[in-house]
Order: structure tokens, then sequence, then C-alpha cells
């Protein structure tokens, strides 16, 4: 180990690298004092401040097991640098295997010093399990050049977290300015428990001639892991914006405000169940020629998208907003959309129903569909040939819409009341129709109620009444209703006579009640 070179920082709570022999100035290679000093660190359960700039002409690999912590705090990204100068990278914290450790790093700049610098930061565990106690905190990180314009510096590959049961990262940004080869990633987060990202922009931005700079803007493909928690976030520049892959359908990810603007996809989820997706603007590609798409869900169940706002790209191709279809042994069902549509579309369908999906219903606040829509040529959604019309519903602005063909019925309002104790003469709900007077009071002057008649399973009944506003009472003058024996009464009908409301029933049946003859309509009085 390099002698300490001031005496009077050897008891000092924290260690720096200069107590091992850097200067941080950028001038000579330093990776051997930091590397000396991040073992030190972890052998003395002393935590690091990082307040120069260091050059580091070979990576450092820092093996963790069980107990390690290392914890480095700088003075800011513009002030704390750790300039990468190789093509093999910048920190490395592999575990072995199922180590519980952590890893904390706040206020730092981890800075490309070639074109094609190696990985800057990679923390992983080669086995994850709920039960491992490991941790990642990202705080206040700039990964990339000072300038996104500087194209003779950049990284070879982004922000590596795999394995990690609990990671946080919190104004991270993740910068690639024009990336010799496309990266594989921005940020992996793969086989981590739960990762929680807030204000984390990743840019990957580059010359290739088709799609981002990055396959990947954040990759989190596990088994048993659950979903992430995302907050203020940004992708932009990459393939697919979001891969998150799970074997099976887990409990699922909450993400609030940010934005997607990626070339391909800017979404793939497959295995996601309870998730929420609220706040999001979502753009379109600048180069993609090809069928480009927003959410594309392979295997997803109750999933809620609100106010998530698509905005126009440079569309070279079609565009779909959403597009779902079932992997093999799974299902997409429960899917809840409520957001607008842009104001302007191509040539298919923005939403695509694939086969094997159930229960799917889409929320269209601000859409009132016409027959020869401009926007739509070629309809809202398109339904695989497989999937009934029945399982997908839409609600727009001028109420539910359906595209089913042939002579079944659609679309359908559906008002359910539940009751644990159903009952002869419960109202089941109305339909209302409201205005005001002349006083600015609201008013119902017209309503369509329910009712149970009979609740008795295999013979239930039902009726409906009709009220209107008279005299500024709502009063009933229609009821439709089964008769329950012969002769008995199928519908009444309110009229005024002298000024007074009458009841009028209507009978259908024979010419007299036991009698064989002509059947008649008679009106009693």
């Amino acid at each position: 180990m390099t002698t300490k070179v001031t005496p009077n920082m050897m008891d000092l709570p924290f260690l720096m690298p200069e107590q091992y022999g850097a200067a941080g100035d950028l001038v000579a290679d330093e990776s051997t004092e930091v590397g000396n000093m991040i073992a030190a660190s972890i052998t003395d359960k002393k935590p690091v401040e990082i307040l120069g700039r260091y050059k580091l002409d070979s990576a450092i690999t820092q093996s963790m097991t069980v107990g390690d912590h290392f914890v480095a705090r700088g003075n800011g990204p513009s002030s704390s640098t750790l300039l990468i100068n190789n093509t093999t990278g910048g920190l490395f914290f592999p575990d072995g295997e199922n180590k519980q450790f952590t890893v904390t790093l706040e206020r730092m700049h981890f800075k490309p010093g070639l074109a094609d610098s190696g990985q800057p930061l990679s923390v992983t565990r080669t086995a994850g399990g709920l039960d491992k106690d490991s941790s990642v905190l990202l705080r206040d990180i700039h990964i990339g050049p000072e300038n996104e314009n500087d194209e003779d510096e950049d990284f070879s590959n982004g922000l590596d977290i795999d394995g990690s049961f609990r990671a946080r990262l919190d104004n991270v940004k993740v910068i690639s300015s024009s990336a010799t080869a496309k990266w594989d990633y921005m940020l992996n987060v793969d086989n981590s428990y739960k990762p929680e990202l807030s204000n984390v922009f990743l840019n990957c931005v580059d010359a290739q001639p088709f799609g981002g700079g990055a396959l990947v803007g954040i990759s989190d493909v596990g088994t048993d892991q659950e979903g992430f928690n995302w907050q203020e976030c940004t992708v932009n520049g990459a393939d697919i914006g979001l891969n998150f892959i799970r074997d099976s359908r887990e409990p699922g990810f909450r993400m609030t405000k940010g934005h997607f603007n990626n070339e391909v996809k800017n979404v793939y989820i497959e295995g996601m169940k309870d998730g929420i997706m609220e706040g999001m603007l979502m753009y379109g590609p600048s180069t993609y020629a090809g069928e480009f798409i927003d959410f594309h869900i392979v295997d997803g169940e109750k999933l809620n998208f609100v106010d998530v706002e698509f905005r126009q790209g440079n569309v070279g191709g079609s565009r779909r907003h959403f597009y779902l279809e079932p992997k093999v042994g799974g299902v997409v069902r429960d899917i809840y959309i409520h957001s607008n549509l842009m104001s302007a579309e191509t040539d298919v369908a923005p939403f695509y129903i694939g086969a094997g999906c159930t229960n799917i219903t889409i929320h269209l606040p601000n859409y009132i569909p016409t027959v020869d829509n401009a926007n739509y040529p070629n309809q809202l959604v398109e339904i695989d040939a497989s999937v009934s019309p029945d399982e997908v519903t839409i609600i727009t602005a001028s109420g539910p819409l359906s595209y089913q063909d042939g002579s079944s019925g659609g679309p359908d309002w559906k008002l359910m009341r539940v009751s644990a104790s159903p009952a002869s003469g419960d109202a089941l709900g109305s339909l209302k129709y409201v205005g005001q007077n002349d006083a600015a009071e609201e008013v119902d002057y017209g309503v369509i109620r329910a009712k149970i008649e009979t609740e008795t399973d295999g013979s239930e009944d039902g009726s409906l009444e009709f009220f209107t506003q008279r005299a500024g009472t709502s009063t009933r003058f229609l009821d439709l209703n089964f008769p329950a024996v012969n002769n008995s009464s199928v519908l009444e009908v309110g009229v005024r006579e002298s000024g007074a409301l009458v009841v009028y029933r209507v009978k259908v049946g024979a010419a007299d009640s036991g009698g064989t003859g002509q059947r008649l309509l008679t009106i009693d009085n």
C-alpha cells in the first residue's frame, strides 16, 4: 500500500485518495491510488471523500462479500470526477454469489476520457433473492461527457446494477454523445428487486443510421423479482425505452411523470400485474420507418394507464399506441387506458388487440368518434379475428363504442348494483337527464329507473319506470313490467284528464278471463 503523504490526515473519520498518493489533478494515472483507498475503506469500514479529479488509466475491481460496505461522497459532479481513460472501464464491484453488501455513491461525475471508454460503473451479484439484503444507492451522479456534444468522449456501455435487492437512483444522469457502437443498455437493473428511480435522465443519441444509440434504455429482466417505482424520469434515444420482462405476472410498477422518446418501442412489458403509469409523455421516433409501438404488452393483468399523453414524432412508418398480445400460457386482461390520443395518426389503428386478450377497457375522455374520422381511417381498434368484440370495451366522450360486425348487439352500458340481500322492489339505478331551471338549479327532467320485481333464482323478473317533470315534481308516467298472471298489467300509462293525472293499465289477454276466444288489447278505466 502506498505511504500516506499527509500525516495530519491519518486520524480523519474518512479516507481520501490523497492519503494514498493521489494528486487529483487529472495529470497522471491514479488507478492504483484510488484502488488502494477503496480496499482500505472496506477493510477499515470508513467512508470515502472524493474531492478532486482523478484519472483512471486502468479499471478498478473490488470484490464484495458478506458485510462489506463502500460509501463514497463527492463535492458535486463539477468538482469530484473519476476520468475513465481506458477501454476496460471504471469501478467494478462483483460479489461472487448470494452476498450481502452495500455500495453508496453520491455527488460524483464519471467522465469518459476516450471516444470508447469502458463501462463506467458496475455493481453485480451472481444471484439475487428476496432474502439477500444487498443494496445500491446512487445520488447526484453524472455519467457521461460534461457536454453531450463532446463526440470525442463517450462510454462503450451504460450503468450496470444487476441483482440488487434494493437499488435506489436519485438525480442520476447517463448521457452518450455519439458512441462508436450501439450500447446494450443505458441502465441495467436486471434481477433487481423493486428498484426505485427518481429524477433519472437517460439520453443516448448518436449517428446510428437506424434506431437509437442503445438497444435498451432501461433493462429490467428477472424471474421472481417484482416491479419498480419511477418518478419524473426520462428515457431518450434507445431502440426500446423500457424492457420489462418477468417469467410470470409479478406485482408491478408505479410510474409517475416523465417521458419516453425512443426509436422502435417506448415500453415493452412481458409479465406484469397491478401496475400503473400516470402522467407520462410518449413521443414518436425521429428516424424509424417500421411500425412504432408506444406500449407493447405481451403478458399483463390489471394495468392502468392514466393521463398518458401521446405526442407526434417524425414517424416515417406507422404508429400504434398499444399493442396487446399474450404469450403462450399468458394472458392480457383488465387493461385500463384513460388517456388522450394524438391529434393525428397514420394508416394503422392506434390500438391492436391480439389473440387471447380478455377484459380490455379503453377510456378515451376527449375522443368523439365519427363514421368517417380523418384521424383514424382504419378505425380506432384493430381486433384479432379470434377475439370476441365483447371482450373489448371502449368508452369515449360520447359514450361506449363498438366495432362489432354482424347482428350481435353492442356497444353495451353495464350499470351493476351489488347487494348482499336483493329483494323485490329494490331500485337498481337510474339514467337521469339533468338540466337547469331559471334559478340555476339542477333538475331531473327525465329519469329511467330499473327495479327488481322477483329476485328468486330461475324466476327473476324486472321492471322499468319512466319519470318526467310535471309542475315541479318528478312524476312517473310509464311503467313496464312482465305480467305475473293472465290479464295482469303489462304496462301503465299516465295521462292527464281535466288537469288531474290518471293512470291507465294496458292489458293483453283473452276476450274474457276464462274463455278461449280471440286475444284482445283492452284498456281498463
